[in-house]
């Protein structure tokens, strides 16, 4: 049975190949009745095989590690408002280059959140931590990993203090659906994708490795 595009990417998709390489959960897809743009930027130093991400200090997800990113203001392009939020989080300029859209909608917000996802192997400045976020480079796994898998070893072999001891890629305090998508990003490959959470509060009875995960749907574009 062929794979149906969730709703609120038909029109990202409208006209492109593409090939689903993850999908899974159950149920429906919970409807919303607003989105709103968002970025996500990452900077990638391949000689070094590093990755750089930032230790959320405050507000929403607070003691995330992620990319640097945020709302698309009024008038701004999403290009615009990516490079904008590199430079007030990190203090690092960058030509990024667009990799990905992921759709994440969690269940009782008033909207969901459409993110653009940027890369960029050479910049200019040095990352410096500012009142929001706290950058550090971490070893890149190979993009063949079982993330899965690597998460949970991560996580043993991790403290309990708010930042992480870990030198690779802490998969264990990033967004579980990060775990799906990045080895695409890795790789360089273009994806699309969209990914349904339930509060990460709210009991999981089937001890998923991926809960807060409800459902998700991801697609790389065919070139």
């Amino acid at each position: 049975m062929e794979s149906q595009v969730p709703p609120g990417l038909e029109s990202l998709l409208d006209g492109l190949n593409f090939t689903v390489v993850e999908e899974g959960g159950s149920g429906n897809w919970t409807e919303y009745s607003a989105s709103k743009r968002f970025t996500n930027a990452f900077l990638v130093d391949e000689g070094a095989n590093k990755i750089l991400l930032g230790y959320k200090k405050r507000g929403f997800a607070q003691g995330i590690y992620n990319g640097f990113g945020g709302k698309v203001d009024p008038g701004e392009t999403s290009i615009q408002a990516a490079h904008r939020e590199l430079d007030e989080e990190a203090q690092v300029q960058a030509p990024l280059q667009h990799c990905g859209v992921l759709l994440f909608y969690q269940n009782g917000h008033e909207y969901a959140h459409e993110i653009d996802l940027y890369r960029a192997e050479t910049w200019t400045g040095i990352p410096t931590e500012t009142e929001e976020m706290k950058p550090r480079w971490f070893d890149i796994p190979p993009p063949t990993s079982d993330f899965i898998a690597l998460a949970q070893q991560l996580k043993r072999d991790d403290g309990v203090e708010e930042e992480t001891k870990v030198e690779t890629m802490p998969l264990h305090r990033m967004w579980k659906d990060d775990m799906l998508w990045m080895p695409l990003f890795l790789s360089k490959r273009r994806f699309v994708g969209r990914v349904d959470l339930v509060d990460p509060k709210q009991g999981d009875t089937q001890k998923s490795l991926l809960h807060p995960l409800v459902k998700w749907w991801i697609a790389v574009l065919d070139s």
